[in-house]
């Protein structure tokens, strides 16, 4: 699932734009031209979480006039739309996973659009926002906030605003990169055959090392005080992670800057 359209109005410096996407677009131009609003659109959509009571938009994101005021600006809307490639792009289980809100165009490909808009609401003096699935038609669908939660999950926003950041953004613990690796999915032969290979690799690493033989031997004699288990050999170290989930936790991103 790819998004193959976005449309925004009134955001930032933004009044109205559409952009149709490809499997890869490139957006420049020169500085203050509205690139990272774009981006940040995007990340408005499909990073917010759901639920969140907070508005997504501060008093900072409406597009004013010269002499407007965030209470009175024109409301907020960003668009995204998801389409299918071709006909049966989209998996039946997705598909029934996203449930009605999963309509067809005019050329008969599966097609999803979720909005995300927000307002100055005077009766709380406040901004508020709200999604919205939209059929075809752009008429907004019943409220359903798990097919936006799958979403989020199928097509998930990372921002990287600078390569700088890279470092830390692709580090096992950073916000995208963590969950993204984590959650790869590996075929169960592949992964048990793998893991044969790493406590091969494992065991030419402590017989590498003969200091590792005499700390076995040492934890081995407190077994003759203290229970150990019930193996024939209770202490065995792990050189390397002996599990596929354990390496993926472990994966990052190097990237050389000149």
């Amino acid at each position: 699932m790819i998004i193959s359209k976005l449309k925004i109005d009134n955001f930032r410096g933004i009044t109205a734009l559409e952009i149709d996407f490809d499997q890869t677009t490139v957006v420049f131009g020169s500085n203050n031209t509205g690139k990272s609003t774009v981006l940040a659109a995007i990340q408005m959509v499909l990073g917010r979480a759901v639920g969140r009571r907070s508005a997504a938009f501060s008093e900072y994101d409406f597009h004013l006039d010269q002499d407007g005021q965030p209470t009175d600006a024109a409301p907020i809307k960003i668009e995204l739309t998801f389409k299918e490639t071709e006909p049966d792009d989209w998996s039946d289980a997705m598909v029934q996973q996203l449930g009605p809100v999963v309509g067809i165009g005019g050329d008969g490909l599966q097609i999803v659009t979720l909005r995300l808009s927000g307002r100055y609401d005077e009766a709380i003096g406040s901004f508020v926002s709200a999604f919205d699935f939209l059929n075809p038609n752009g008429d907004p669908l019943p409220a359903n906030a798990s097919a936006l939660r799958r979403i989020q999950q199928i097509v998930p926003a990372f921002y990287l605003a600078a390569l700088r950041d890279a470092a830390r953004e692709f580090r096992s613990n950073g916000a995208f990169w963590g969950p993204f690796v984590k959650s790869l999915k590996i075929d169960p032969d592949i992964r048990e055959e793998i893991e044969a290979e790493i406590a091969q690799l494992n065991q030419r690493v402590l017989d590498a090392h003969t200091g590792f033989d005499a700390v076995k031997a040492r934890l081995g004699q407190s077994a003759q005080l203290v229970p150990l288990g019930g193996a024939d050999d209770p202490v065995s170290i792990d050189a390397l992670p002996s599990r596929v989930f354990d390496i993926l936790a472990r994966t990052q991103v190097l990237l050389s800057v000149t």
